[in-house]
């Protein structure tokens, strides 16, 4: 009777964490010259591309995971021995030259502005300047609920404001070392943090397009931008409207977001307190709410949108529980 052997399962690569040791050791220095520019030359291309990764609120681990693995190549030594071959320090100097016979046209040029990591400095502040202006939009969009768990998450040092700036300064020190910022590198120099309103200047100075009082480009603004002479701040970007009719969020369940907003705006309605609506004054559309119901500045509104988040569902449960067990 023959047997069948059993197909050998496949062992999963397991992939290193950013901030694990690594295994370096000397051995590896010959490998390095060899292939000097295929550490150099991918770096330098994969920061001008970087900017590209989506940032945002949905995709934001993932990309900032993608930087990390390519950060994390560039360890200590391999930076250092890097370093010595290029400027033609290194011991094997003959391996790089060989390097460079190989890639022949493909070399990168011996003339004007040397190829070096230092080199990639703009590129890696342009990359670090997106990564820090997403999270900041991240963290000023956090609404009161969300901001609670923000905290509680942050006595563990996790979280979106705690865990991702941890994770954002070992980033940071990393990529000072790679292109070597200045030990007192700051992304934003302080007094300079990304917050709303930052481009909103008339004047277009510091590189923002002129802008009219309202907050919209002018024209002087629009060819500033046509023409490259000024750009806008991703951190400006935010909602425009209602955030009661914005569209359902990843952590929000949408049946219960259609349900707990029509009750929502039937409480308003019994109530009174109706929705900030748009209205025509004068040919100009400006925003009113009902009379009598704004109360020192505040509007009066019901909104019941924050019981479709499943956190908030979680956390209720959580306390419900808690409750019944030690106090009922």
């Amino acid at each position: 009777m023959s047997t069948v052997a059993k197909p050998t399962p496949k062992r999963e690569l397991a992939i290193p964490k950013f901030n694990q040791k690594s295994n370096f050791t000397p051995q590896w220095e010959p490998f390095i010259a060899a292939n000097l520019h295929m550490y150099v030359v991918p770096l330098a291309i994969f920061l001008r591309r970087a900017r590209e990764l989506d940032f945002s609120d949905r995709r934001f681990e993932r990309s900032i995971q993608i930087v990390k693995k390519v950060f994390r190549v560039f360890d200590p030594n391999v930076v250092d021995m890097i370093n010595r071959h290029l400027s033609g320090d290194g011991a094997y100097s003959n391996l790089v030259q060989h390097e460079l016979e190989n890639l022949g046209a493909f070399a990168p040029p011996t003339t004007g502005v040397p190829l070096t990591l230092e080199s990639c400095k703009p590129h890696m502040h342009g990359l670090l300047e997106e990564i820090y202006m997403q999270h900041a939009k991240k963290v000023r969009e956090l609404n009161v609920v969300e901001r609670s768990f923000a905290r509680l998450e942050g006595i563990f040092g996790k979280g979106v404001v705690s865990g991702e700036e941890k994770e954002l300064t070992s980033l940071l020190e990393r990529a000072k070392l790679i292109v070597k910022f200045p030990m007192d590198y700051e992304v934003f120099p302080r007094g300079n943090r990304p917050t709303k309103g930052a481009s909103s200047a008339t004047s277009g100075d510091a590189g923002q397009p002129v802008r009219a009082q309202d907050g919209l480009l002018t024209d002087q603004g629009r060819v500033q931008i046509v023409r490259g002479i000024a750009k806008c701040n991703p951190a400006d970007v935010s909602f425009d409207g209602d955030k009661m009719h914005a569209i359902v969020g990843t952590y929000e369940i949408a049946i219960l977001v259609k349900l707990f907003l029509a009750l929502s705006f039937y409480l308003n309605k019994k109530l009174g307190w109706m929705e900030e609506v748009e209205a025509d004054v004068g040919g100009k559309k400006t925003k009113t709410t009902k009379e009598g119901k704004v109360i020192m500045g505040v509007r009066l509104r019901v909104n019941l949108r924050f019981l479709a988040d499943y956190r908030n569902i979680i956390f209720l449960y959580f306390v419900q529980y808690i409750y019944f067990k030690f106090w009922w």
